[in-house]
């Protein structure tokens, strides 16, 4: 049902969500169905020098003043240095 009224407010151009944005992802960590981490691919090719990954439409948007206040990421789509733990040394 959700669905149907997003698609109505689309229609009708009642204007975007403020709580989504459009955003470029270059890579996407996968998981098995169990969770367990199984690679990361990229989404699109990094030998393109105009690569900018993939394009999804609807992501949850984090205004930068939060985002400043330290301790926070975007919600599902951020750098892998704030997504993926640090290397530890052996």
């Amino acid at each position: 049902m959700l669905e149907s009224l997003v698609r109505y407010a689309e229609r009708r151009g009642l204007g975007p969500d403020p709580c989504f944005e459009a955003k470029h992802v270059k890579w996407a960590i996968v998981l098995d169905p169990d969770g367990k981490f199984k690679g990361i691919t990229p989404l699109g090719d990094p030998e393109d020098k105009r690569w900018k990954g993939k394009l999804f439409s609807r992501v949850p948007r984090t205004p930068n003043n939060e985002l400043q206040s330290g301790g926070k990421s975007h919600f599902l789509a951020d750098a892998a240095t704030t997504v993926l733990p640090e290397p530890t040394s052996p």
